[in-house]
């Protein structure tokens, strides 16, 4: 997700994107879906019933589910940070995303050894 995060993000001529994927039930709709949560304002609840109304097969699994509330929680620190009049910090909220898909990555492998 982060480096399509990236480039949706860094890209700022872009106005309309096509996300595509074979399948498109899961992994790529909760990259759009965070990416809405981030450049609409919306909340995890929010941005899940904006495209499963735009893509009626979006089914995140349990797992992408939980990755957006956690973005919801990032995305709600962040939003505190400039209302309290610290910078938007981009790289800040690049590292704790990157440091949450590593703990994630983690504790998939510790389960698989079990």
């Amino acid at each position: 997700m982060s480096k399509i995060y990236k480039y949706l993000y860094l890209e700022k001529s872009l106005r309309n994107t096509l996300v595509h994927y074979l399948g498109g039930v899961s992994r790529f709709t909760s990259t759009v879906m965070a990416y809405a949560m981030f450049k609409e304002n919306l909340n995890s609840e929010k941005s899940i019933q904006k495209i499963c109304k735009l893509h009626a097969d979006s089914n995140p699994n349990t797992g992408f589910l939980k990755q957006l509330e956690f973005w919801d929680e990032i995305l709600f620190a962040q939003s505190q940070q400039i209302e309290f009049g610290q910078k938007d910090n981009q790289d800040l909220l690049q590292e704790i995303t990157d440091n949450f898909l590593r703990n994630q990555k983690n504790i998939k492998n510790i389960l698989e050894e079990k």
